[in-house]
């Protein structure tokens, strides 16, 4: 039996997502950097003359205190999407069925892993898109070998997280599709509804995060400009780094669509067939009802939440580039 005292306790775990998200925070800011020890030696000194400050330096830091930024949302979205989608898989799944979905899991994550290994031979274009900014870096000679190897060990982590973390999501979405053999489905509404909207907080949840990786495609393809002072150039560099993160946006909103309409029309189907056996007096017109009511018709307009979370990504590069564009105008 269980004690007030352990049951008080047991709320105390609600505190580790917060202090898990600090923790990350910390570990990037240390091992990432700000750029602080190079503006400070470069500061202190002209603090003391009449050198006027060079504005090159913050801006190079800018670029990277930005990045850093997308790292640490992307990273924690991404742990927060797996574990989410690993829950529900287990509150979904049997025992048996759990152990097959993170075998599946598992296998296609070495194939993911393997896909990242194989983009980093030469004339893989998925590999050049990292390695054009980091080659920007390297040539700039304002980062020291521990910088550069730094800043590879942490876009090498969102490599592996985007590599890994759609792939539990999916799983997570087709576990919802299954069919309990338990007396739950006696009367399947609450089951039912339970899982429409689990699979549109998945649905959810996946969008914030390809938006995430969007953002972070966006803000890592432009950190070069900040190596230049040739307005074309920033322009030109700019408008590349946008059509490149478009087309990264378009294929994540498509892999979203992709997965939300046949499983929410496959849920849709399962609703129906089981609503229809086990309550038999219902009317057509109250089923209908009932399924309009709690998000299983494919009407546009109850479907626009989830219209919009697929076209997020697609959007995040262009109003992203806006926002840039302001902010440098405004400078």
């Amino acid at each position: 039996m269980k004690t007030p005292h352990f049951s008080e306790t047991k709320a105390l775990r609600f505190a580790l997502a917060p202090l898990l998200v600090y923790i990350l925070a910390l570990a990037t800011l240390e091992f990432g950097g700000l750029g602080f020890k190079g503006i400070v030696e470069t500061l202190h000194p002209q603090t003391n003359t009449f050198t006027e400050l060079s504005p090159t330096l913050l801006i190079m830091n800018h670029a990277r205190v930005t990045w850093l930024c997308a790292v640490l949302i992307f990273a924690s979205l991404a742990i927060a999407v797996m574990s989410a989608s690993v829950l529900i898989m287990r509150s979904a799944l049997s025992s048996q069925g759990f152990i097959s979905f993170l075998l599946a899991g598992t296998g296609l994550s070495v194939i993911g892993l393997a896909q990242l290994w194989a983009s980093t031979t030469p004339d893989s274009n998925l590999g050049l898109i990292f390695r054009i900014t980091q080659a920007g870096l390297r040539n700039s000679a304002n980062f020291t070998d521990t910088d550069l190897a730094s800043i590879t060990t942490l876009v090498t982590l969102v490599n592996v997280l985007a590599a890994i973390a759609p792939i539990f999501v999916m799983l997570a979405g087709c576990s919802l599709l299954t069919i309990p053999t338990n007396s739950e489905t006696t009367d399947p509404r609450r089951f039912l509804r339970r899982r429409m909207t689990q699979l549109k907080a998945l649905t959810d949840l996946g969008s914030a995060l390809l938006v995430a990786g969007a953002l972070h495609m966006l803000v890592w393809l432009r950190w070069p400009i900040a190596f230049t002072e040739d307005a074309a150039m920033q322009k030109a560099f700019g408008e590349w780094a946008l059509s490149v993160t478009l087309y990264c946006g378009t294929t994540y909103s498509l892999m979203i669509a992709a997965f939300y309409i046949p499983c929410s029309w496959a849920l849709s189907k399962n609703a129906e067939t089981s609503l229809q056996r086990a309550l038999p007096d219902w009317s057509e017109s109250e089923l209908a009802d009932w399924l309009d009511k709690y998000g299983f018709s494919s009407a546009p307009i109850r479907q626009l939440p989830q219209i919009i979370a697929a076209l997020a990504p697609m959007l995040a590069g262009p109003i992203g580039s806006a926002i840039s564009s302001l902010g440098n105008k405004a400078g």
